[in-house]
């Protein structure tokens, strides 16, 4: 009775160790909009290659559905583009955030190697053996003799620095004399620091450090997302206002046009030869700039299509993309300090940073404990059988007739401790410069949305005064007009003034264009800044759509 309790409480004794030790898991992954978004984008390549090597790329996103096409001037396509839908196809389909989405998956799965090193293992072995002694004094026949043996068991490293082994071997042997034995052995052993790597804090450094990178991938993917955004909308802004250009220079045309045919018209009246070529080279000039600023909005819409990869808007289709959504004029009402706020809290530079002082104080701490001696223990506990009969064998460990304990402990103390006190210092003044590190990217960040936040509000005053000063311009024009009709000559002094007020015009126009991009660029910008861009109504509503059934 007492030998088959003592056997119960070996077997307990080894289920609790295989129980508290338990597995240990990488973490748990957030699932959000973002990581469904990375996960969709991982599971397709946005591009394919006819041949191998390099060649031309053709778009091969999602299906977002077609837009419209129109068919303009001179038979040539047209599409009209909202930001909306823009910011849709460049989450669904650019190269560059699919080539950033495979970092954090990677990164998870170096966290399941580093927590895979607390997994359970099974181990077994077999072996056979042979000996043969030459024959002695008493006997002419030599001794042979023959071994089997068999062992198996489970074994972990716990997250507390200490190992289990759970360990059964079976070995038969015999000889040519007839002689045979069984012998058996159950033993639990187990092993664990007391000072020096000791504890979950230094025996799970590792997996931590990992779960923190996988955190900092996450938020370099966010990053790049963001980017894109900002590219994407500001690459359609651009577009925007180089369309607007196109237009304003357009009329310039027209109207220098129309001078310069009422002046030959008026050739053989009161025109001069010198008016008639001041007003054909402001025509002139006109068109050159008109040319220019069509070249700008080819170049705008390539920028615009490379950031979409788009498969029916992309640098391979002959398609012109017209802006369907305007830039906002509308005042904004910021405060420098609220955004500051936002931005330390959001920003995923500093995000990134303060992952990698969490990762560097891991690093202070394991780089401390290896400073300590090296105390160490350990127990054994193993159950033995050794009889003529396997069962007999069987039977003497299950009643535990023959036990063997054994507990002691082992002391290292390295002396100087050199290299272990260095790493210690390094591992400090690592944590040291990511602190700096810190402080510097919060002082850039709370920079850039000061002087983000001046662009706006400096942008708001300048549309108002843009606008009134082409207002005025347009009104000076058409005064001029209205008095060329009743005019009966036309003077040098009155052409000049009326080609000017032409130019006047365009240009007044074209800066109020201008400044209602700043205005809209550095909103845009300081979203990206201040860390909100994914919380914007456009994003919303185009992840679901970009993420589409993939993400399922």
């Amino acid at each position: 009775m007492i030998q088959a309790t003592r056997l119960r409480r070996i077997a307990l004794l080894g289920l609790a160790a295989l129980l508290v030790s338990g597995c240990i898991q990488p973490g748990n992954e957030e699932v959000n909009e973002l990581f469904r978004l990375q996960q969709a984008i991982r599971e397709r390549s946005p591009q394919s290659r006819k041949h191998s090597g390099i060649s031309l790329a053709t778009p091969n996103g999602i299906s977002l559905g077609k837009l419209p096409v129109k068919t303009g001037p001179g038979g040539r396509k047209i599409v009209s583009l909202s930001l909306d839908e823009a910011v849709r196809r460049a989450l669904a389909n650019n190269p560059q955030i699919a080539v950033v989405s495979f970092a954090p998956s990677i990164s998870r799965e170096e966290a399941i190697q580093e927590a895979a090193e607390f997994d359970v293992s099974l181990f077994g072995e077999i072996g056979y053996g042979y000996s043969r002694m030459s024959h002695s004094m008493h006997s002419s026949k030599a001794h042979e003799g023959h071994g089997v043996d068999f062992g198996w068991g489970l074994q972990q490293k716990l997250a507390t620095g200490g190992t289990w082994q759970i360990r059964n071997s079976l070995s038969r042997d015999w000889s040519n004399d007839g002689d045979k034995r069984y012998s058996n052995a159950l033993g639990l052993m187990f092993s664990q620091p007391l000072l020096r790597g000791a504890g979950t804090e230094v025996n799970l450094a590792d997996l931590k450090i990992a779960n923190l990178e996988h955190r900092i991938s996450l938020s370099e993917f966010r990053a790049e997302v963001e980017d894109i955004l900002t590219q994407t909308t500001i690459a359609y802004y651009d577009l925007l206002q180089a369309r607007e250009k196109v237009a304003i220079t357009q009329r310039l045309y027209k109207r220098t046009q129309e001078t310069f045919k009422r002046l030959e018209a008026r050739k053989n009246l009161d025109a001069t030869k010198v008016q008639r070529k001041q007003a054909e080279a402001a025509s002139k000039d006109a068109l050159a700039t008109l040319l220019v600023n069509r070249n700008e909005a080819a170049d705008a819409q390539d920028t615009l299509v490379k950031l979409l990869g788009d498969a029916q808007l992309n640098l391979i289709s002959d398609v012109q993309v017209l802006p369907a959504t305007k830039m906002a004029v509308d005042k904004l009402t910021l405060s420098a300090k609220d955004q500051i706020i936002v931005a330390l809290k959001n920003s995923p530079a500093l995000e990134q940073i303060r992952l990698a002082v969490e990762q560097a104080g891991i690093g202070v701490r394991v780089a401390k404990n290896e400073t300590l001696p090296s105390l160490d223990l350990y127990t054994a506990v193993e159950l033995m059988g050794r009889t003529g009969s396997q069962k007999d064998s069987f039977n003497e460990v299950a009643g535990a007739d023959n036990a063997a304990y054994q507990v002691g402990v082992q002391f290292e103390y390295p002396l100087g401790n050199r290299m272990a006190k260095s790493e210690l210092r390094s591992a400090r003044l690592v944590r040291r410069q990511t602190l700096a590190q810190l402080q510097a990217t919060a002082d850039d960040v709370v920079q850039s949305v000061r002087e983000h936040v001046r662009r706006i509000q400096i942008a708001q005053k300048e549309i108002v005064a843009r606008q009134d000063a082409a207002e005025a311009y347009r009104e000076e024009l058409k005064g001029l007009e209205d008095m060329e009709r009743i005019r009966a000559q036309l003077t040098p002094e009155f052409l000049n003034l009326k080609l000017q007020a032409q130019r006047q015009v365009a240009a007044s126009e074209q800066r109020l264009v201008q400044a209602i991009y700043e205005y809209n660029t550095a909103i845009v910008e300081l979203s990206e800044v201040t860390g909100v861009m994914l919380e914007t109504r456009r994003v919303k509503l185009a992840v679901p759509d970009a993420i589409g059934t993939d993400a399922k």
